[in-house]
């Protein structure tokens, strides 16, 4: 029997140095995906073959690291800018199979990308949101609501300064991530006016499975809201 690798090499080029170069991903026949979380973090059976650990692109030859999400769109004099604060020769391991560690050092290097790129508020959120996602599965509390607090910063600025048409995502998933982000982060209050601004959506939207997760969210962040001024009142 032919053995076949849950890993294969892709091969991209890089946006900033135009450098050609193979990167691992994962074949999809071999990562089983069994739901969501509520902040719609995908559930895998094996976090070692998680997609995850790969959204990150690390080019080899500049060091410029990105998702396939970034614009393709430099702003002048950007790229000088993004070249000089790379390290070419130390990104090799990206292009191997990835531990969580090294995914973790990929997220952290798109990030000091994206903001020197000035990319949208809601790519820097995502990544950020992704980082608190591996280290929710490392049950990593502290950090993952520090990267929760950062995704929710990208959240909020998109929801109040960008144009949803230029957006991927619509304003009604924006909305309930935000509340979840909110509740999560133990602002309760918070995390009810935002759920309630998805729940008083019009009935016409396509989003129902989200305004139906916008209520259960409200519920449970009324009961947390609850729970917590008693506990305060005992003490």
């Amino acid at each position: 029997m032919t053995y076949t690798s849950p890993y294969f090499n892709k091969n991209t080029t890089c946006p900033l140095c135009h450098h050609a170069y193979n990167t691992m991903r994962l074949r999809s026949r071999f990562v089983t995906f069994f739901g969501i979380d509520t902040d719609f973090m995908p559930l895998y059976q094996d976090i070692h073959l998680s997609p995850l650990l790969y959204y990150v692109h690390v080019c080899p030859n500049c060091g410029f690291s990105y998702s396939e999400e970034f614009s393709a769109y430099f702003p002048p004099k950007v790229k000088e800018k993004l070249l000089a604060h790379m390290k070419p020769g130390e990104e090799s391991t990206f292009g191997d199979i990835r531990t969580i560690e090294i995914a973790f050092e990929s997220y952290k290097r798109a990030i000091h990308c994206a903001l020197i790129k000035k990319e949208q508020n809601i790519i820097i959120g995502g990544l950020y949101l992704r980082m608190a996602w591996l280290y929710r599965l490392l049950q990593n509390e502290e950090e993952e609501k520090y990267c929760l607090s950062h995704a929710l910063k990208y959240y909020v600025n998109t929801y109040q300064l960008d144009h949803f048409s230029q957006l991927k995502m619509n304003e009604v998933r924006l909305l309930y991530l935000i509340g979840e982000c909110y509740r999560r982060l133990d602002n309760h209050k918070d995390a009810i006016l935002y759920y309630r601004k998805v729940i008083e959506t019009k009935t016409q939207s396509q989003e129902r499975k989200i305004i139906e997760m916008a209520r259960e969210g409200w519920y449970l962040a009324r009961q947390e809201y609850k729970a917590a001024k008693s506990s305060i009142v005992v003490d």
